[in-house]
């Protein structure tokens, strides 16, 4: 990613080197960030380096990737250092960043508690103490996010930043080499340029990214674009200017000649300066603010975000978005969404490792603390520069994880569908035996209306669920009593099945028209009283929804005793008994009408001449029958 800040290092003089050793070439080449070819004189003066001279070159190999964004070459070297004893403090700091972005947080975490131990106040290693705690807690949660490389816009150089643009295209910075391109001297890779592809929706693919026409790309590094779709200019990053010989990076702006594809007239802004680097750029909806990343004089830490903003056509001077935004670290690649939402990357606030993405709202030109964007769109190594498609919730951003194309690769990311699933079995109360296609209607409290049927083995499962809806499941069969539950879905972020077995009852145990007498199961009164016990009251409540959802239903409640005590005195006990059962359905909202209570005393033993008291068990109980003559003939 960093290699953004793609600029031709300052050229040594050839007579200068030649008088130098390879190791002295090394690091004057390292001074002025030549990385890439101070590790071919870095590995050549090791071949003949002894003692202190091999732990500072293994040393300064480490350093030489680290800079480079190789973080596991890095982490191989460090680690040579280390072991020929390097005691340097700050490879403990640079040990532990390379583990962080390989996403070994635990033995990262050893070597920053180790560097803290010497310098107890390092603002750095704190932070990235607390990348390494965030990461570990984050490998235990569940990603709501699906991301995917884009191999049809991703190559094996560095393609660091997109762009949605018109009529279906993007537009990609990239460093990859094209027919007879230059290679970048300081990277290995080709000199940075935008690339424009064009979305094929039968074949659902991007077409392949081809050099943008016209004033834009130069012999130099171009990156990072954003269009104004209002004024048809488009503004982009630039390296090292037109001839290579500069060392910032600045912002120019071009129109675009639709007719042709082309840019045109491509100019300066005038606030840049060869003093620091502007890159980045986003624009806002409407055009007229400009953000981007700078390392200009005065700001919080390494590159902060600014924003200028533009009034009868000319832009107004840089202002710092502040300390809320910014911090001790690095911050660019902002995108701006509807003006209301600020999505950038940082090292500076707490994250996965490298750079990761932050989302903070804006309210009256004021910024809310950022919020990472957590895993899998962050990751331990670098992610950046996230930009929406419709919404949030999908889009693309650039990443140098494990697994891409190349270097820096183009990466999808879709909200994960929420599956939402309501699943159940149907079954005869008495014989236990499955009820196939028995019908269960979903009412949901947003008005919706479905319904779904068991199979042979008395299954049903429906998977159109919505969050923070409340169903109710309405269950009928021809020859059963009808009966209800109600299920509360919550705003899940995950897929989810509702089912007996996740913790959710929504089985039915339904109850066949018949003549003959029901049991009703745990009905239970304390000796010699008549009032209902508070299980038997969420056992009446399942009769009550039967009776809801069956209304054209009449029943008797029957209530029979053992058979110890006087005739006349059960008869009345029982009948109480009952009464209380009706009117407990009564107070639930079933018409009395509907109801009658019968109290049989011991007149009906199902065990005659009882010794046990399972056996006066079997004969304390309460149960009710259907009265409707024209029920039985339908079932």
């Amino acid at each position: 990613m960093k290699k953004t800040v793609l600029f031709i290092i300052g050229i040594v003089l050839v007579n200068m080197l030649a008088a130098q050793t390879p190791l002295q070439k090394a690091d004057s080449l390292f001074k002025n960030k030549d990385y890439y070819n101070s590790i071919a004189l870095y590995t050549k003066a090791l071949k003949k380096a002894t003692g202190e001279e091999s732990k500072y070159i293994y040393y300064q190999l480490g350093e030489c990737y680290r800079n480079d964004n190789n973080y596991l070459q890095a982490e191989d070297w460090y680690q040579k250092a280390i072991n020929v004893g390097t005691t340097d403090s700050l490879i403990n700091l640079h040990m532990g960043e390379m583990l962080i972005m390989s996403g070994d947080y635990s033995t990262a975490k050893t070597y920053l508690e180790k560097y803290l131990k010497d310098n107890p106040g390092n603002r750095i290693a704190k932070l990235r103490l607390e990348a390494c705690n965030l990461g570990l807690k984050g490998q235990e949660e569940k990603p709501v996010y699906e991301v995917k490389v884009q191999k049809d816009l991703s190559s094996t150089a560095g393609d660091y930043s997109i762009s949605y643009f018109k009529n279906n295209k993007v537009i990609i910075s990239s460093t990859r080499i094209t027919g007879s391109g230059k290679i970048d001297p300081g990277t290995a890779q080709g000199f940075s340029d935008l690339y424009e592809s064009t979305y094929d929706s039968q074949k659902s693919l991007w077409g392949k990214p081809v050099k943008v026409k016209g004033s834009i790309n130069t012999s130099s590094n171009e990156g990072t674009f954003a269009f104004d779709n209002k004024t048809n200019y488009g503004y982009y990053s630039q390296c090292n200017g037109a001839s290579g010989k500069l060392k910032q990076c600045n912002i120019m702006y071009a129109y675009y000649n639709e007719a042709t594809n082309t840019w045109e007239n491509s100019k300066l802004l005038d606030f840049n300066s060869e003093s620091f680097r502007n890159q980045q750029q986003c624009l806002s909806a409407d055009g007229k603010t400009l953000y981007f990343s700078s390392d200009m004089p005065g700001g919080y830490g390494g590159a902060d975000l600014y924003r200028i903003q533009k009034v009868s056509n000319t832009w107004g001077q840089p202002e710092n978005l502040g300390p809320i935004v910014n911090s001790i670290g690095n911050e660019g690649f902002p995108f701006v969404s509807g003006d209301t939402l600020l999505v950038f990357a940082s090292d500076g606030h707490p994250g996965f490792g490298g750079l990761d993405i932050f989302m903070s709202s804006i309210k009256n030109g004021k910024f809310s603390k950022p919020v990472n964007m957590m895993q899998p769109i962050n990751s331990s190594a670098d992610d950046f520069g996230l930009v929406f498609k419709d919404s949030k919730n999908a889009g693309f951003f650039c990443s140098n994880r494990t697994g891409g194309v190349g270097d820096d690769d183009i990466y999808s990311y879709d909200l994960i569908p929420v599956i939402l699933t309501a699943t159940g079995t149907i079954k005869d109360k008495a014989s236990l035996k499955s009820i196939e296609n028995a019908s269960v209607v979903f009412k949901g409290s947003d008005g919706s209306i479905d319904s779904v049927a068991t199979d042979s083995k008395g299954v049903y499962e429906y998977a159109k669920l919505k969050p923070n809806v409340k169903y109710s499941l309405r269950v009928t069969k021809d020859g059963y009593l009808n009966d209800s539950k109600t299920l509360a879905v919550g705003n899940e972020l995950y897929s989810k099945t509702y089912s007996l077995a996740k913790g959710t009852d929504l089985d039915f145990l339904l109850i066949k028209i018949t003549k003959e007498e029901v049991k009703i199961d745990n009905i239970y009164y304390d000796y010699d009283k008549w009032d209902l016990r508070a299980e038997s009251k969420t056992e009446l409540d399942k009769l009550v929804n039967m009776l809801k959802e069956t209304p054209d239903v009449k029943v008797q409640i029957s209530a029979h005793t053992d058979e110890r005590g006087a005739k006349d005195y059960n008869i009345d006990l029982s009948q109480k008994r009952a009464q209380s059962v009706v009117d407990y359905l009564i107070a639930k909202g079933i018409s009395a009408d509907r109801l009658i209570a019968k109290g049989y005393g011991f007149s009906n033993p199902i065990v005659k001449n009882a010794k046990t008291e399972d056996e006066h068990q079997m004969n304390r109980r309460t149960t009710f029958k259907i009265l409707n003559s024209t029920l039985y003939e339908k079932k």
